[in-house]
């Protein structure tokens, strides 16, 4: 079984983002007096980025584990989150790819797999995503799950088109 974490930059830079938007944010709610419309968007900005702090921290503490079997999320920090996804119970296989820039030459990938017991989600900053994106596109060809042309193509640009079934 080979296990898995996001590494320490992706993570710092996740926190520095979270931290600057954090600074801002509650900064115009503290120091300003704002327009009650402004004054919203600052809240609504506020609870986004407490948000995405918390995704952060989670990612920090996670721990997954994939081999022939399935793929398995542990927390060490909040064990509620743990998640277990045995590769016959895949259900379903999405790849998205959200763009940086506006001719999608630079980005992310995310996966986010399907199973009876949840769905686990991991981004392409993990280390060891490569591998994992194999193991499911093979357990999704064993499953015959019909995957979405959006999952499809951006499977081609990973160089991991499924064989015919898949």
């Amino acid at each position: 079984m080979t296990g898995y974490r996001y590494p320490q930059g992706a993570i710092l830079g996740d926190y520095a983002r979270a931290g600057a938007g954090l600074i801002v944010s509650v900064g115009l709610l503290l120091f300003t007096d704002l327009l009650p419309i402004v004054t919203y968007i600052a809240w609504g900005l506020t609870v986004l980025f407490v948000i995405f702090a918390w995704r952060t921290l989670l990612r920090q503490y996670s721990r997954i584990e994939a081999d022939e079997r399935g793929i398995r999320l542990h927390n060490q920090l909040f064990r509620g989150f743990d998640r277990d996804l045995p590769w016959p119970g895949l259900q379903d296989l999405k790849v998205r790819f959200f763009s940086t820039k506006r001719d999608r030459s630079d980005g992310w990938m995310q996966i986010v797999l399907k199973g009876n017991k949840g769905q686990i989600r991991l981004d392409s900053t993990l280390e060891g995503f490569e591998g994992i994106a194999e193991l499911a596109v093979e357990a999704a060809r064993r499953q015959q799950l019909v995957l979405s042309p959006t999952t499809l193509t951006n499977l081609q640009s990973m160089g991991l088109a499924p064989k015919e079934g898949a």
